[in-house]
């Protein structure tokens, strides 16, 4: 199995490294750090959506289905930690391809965050790095993204590494 302990160093003025950039599998002590930055991005998504309400229970129910994912062998879960302290994190899941792409499963990134509060050089494409390799080593090399429609950063981000458009969720109430 692929160790995802493997460091990275960045640097953001020359002769002035910034620490280590570690990218991990994520872990139950992991999840209350992770849930703030979870929050934190949620409050900023969900702003003007009346489809969405975010209250003191959401916190503690992501908590709870992120428990679970981290034993559920369909997902990538990584975490990326600077100073011993998580500074980001990464989703991704294996899922049945659609009959049209010869491969038996997609990837399919559905979270990611980072810490909003600090600049993290290259902790996003180090996370994305982690989780290419954790789905090569399942064989999966169709990846899908869902990044949010009114974050044009994030947009951007996805665009700078090759993604392209490919289909639009849309939201329907059964």
């Amino acid at each position: 199995m692929l160790c995802f302990a493997r460091e990275w160093t960045t640097f953001m003025q020359p002769n002035q490294p910034e620490p280590t950039i570690l990218i991990r599998a994520a872990t139950p002590a992991d999840l209350p750090t992770l849930s703030a930055l979870w929050y934190e991005k949620m409050i900023l998504t969900v702003s003007g959506d009346r489809r969405f309400a975010l209250n003191a229970e959401s916190r503690l129910r992501w908590e709870q289905r992120a428990a679970e994912w981290l034993s559920n062998p369909m997902c990538g879960f990584l975490t990326a930690q600077r100073d011993q302290r998580a500074v980001g994190y990464l989703i991704g899941w294996m899922q049945p391809a659609p009959a049209v792409i010869s491969d038996p499963y997609i990837g399919i990134i559905t979270e990611m965050v980072v810490d909003a509060h600090q600049y993290h050089a290259g902790a996003a494409r180090d996370l994305v790095s982690g989780v290419r390799a954790w789905f090569a080593e399942r064989d999966v090399h169709q990846l899908t993204v869902y990044a949010s429609r009114r974050h044009a950063p994030e947009q951007a981000f996805w665009r700078s590494l090759g993604a392209a458009e490919w289909m639009e969720l849309l939201w329907l109430k059964s």
